[in-house]
């Protein structure tokens, strides 16, 4: 449950962006779906990187947010 008297939830908020964008990218990479940007292709160790960085950002920000500070704990 979030709460709304601290900060922490928006680290919440920004973890499950980053962990959705990790995970699109990891299912990318194991479809092996091809992405064209105009006429170049994205390579697929670009989307491997992403999902690591991704990945990492959403997993820090979670140790960040309301888990850690507990104040969605009664």
């Amino acid at each position: 449950m979030l709460c709304s008297k601290c900060k922490c939830c928006t680290s919440m908020w920004w973890s499950g962006f980053f962990g959705l964008a990790a995970i699109g990218h990891l299912l990318r990479f194991a479809a092996q779906v091809h992405v064209q940007l105009g006429s170049r292709t994205v390579p697929m160790r670009l989307s491997l990187a992403i999902a690591a960085a991704a990945g990492l950002l959403s997993f820090f920000l979670y140790k960040k947010g309301c888990g850690s500070c507990g104040c969605s704990s009664k």
